[in-house]
């Protein structure tokens, strides 16, 4: 007798385009989005609100470029102050307005990524770079400097700056550009009273 040959329907396989479609179908590319991660796990809808709060946290697209995302946010940061440079208060609006939306968005956005401090993220930069020159005269020396050292504080994050992107949500993303604007303001201080 010949054996019954048993034969069972393989399932297509998905790609992790697909995936993430299912999930949201206007997601961006698997290099932006990971196709796995709490989103999926927990359920959580993606909706209008996210693409809303992911349009303000990379600030209107910045973040989504290929390279140096922060350091092309913090520009905006320098053309913001330099904007309202004859008004340290208008300034200081600014950057609560900017700190506020950071946290509402880039805690949305988490949910939109899956990851904590996604790298397309940037509204923090802006914050942070603003407040480096808040209080400061907006000539090509500080702006230039003040440019260079918050990104510097940015990047290297001496204490307690990276301890603070451990907090949960939008507040980690923010606190450690703010203290990282801290850090380069007392700098560009010192720079400025000794040249």
């Amino acid at each position: 007798m010949k054996r019954a040959v048993k034969t069972s329907a393989r399932k297509p396989r998905t790609s992790k385009r697909s995936r993430v479609e299912a999930l949201d179908p206007g997601a961006p590319p698997p290099s932006i989005l990971p196709a796995t991660g709490p989103a999926g796990a927990i359920g959580i809808q993606i909706g209008a609100k996210h693409r809303v709060a992911v349009a303000i946290a990379t600030v209107f697209g910045t973040g989504l470029v290929p390279y140096a995302q922060g350091t092309l946010a913090s520009v905006w940061g320098v053309l913001a102050a330099f904007w309202f440079r004859d008004s340290s208060v208008a300034l200081g609006i600014f950057i609560l307005v900017t700190s506020a939306a950071c946290v509402w968005s880039g805690t949305l956005a988490e949910e939109r990524y899956a990851v904590d401090d996604p790298h397309p993220v940037v509204m923090d930069e802006v914050a942070g770079m603003a407040l480096t020159l808040l209080f400061h005269d907006c000539s090509a020396f500080n702006l230039i400097l003040g440019f260079f050292l918050f990104r510097l504080f940015d990047v290297w994050k001496p204490y307690p700056i990276r301890a603070l992107q451990r907090l949960h949500g939008g507040w980690g993303i923010l606190l450690d550009d703010l203290l990282a604007g801290v850090y380069a303001s007392a700098v560009l201080y010192g720079l400025d009273y000794l040249i």
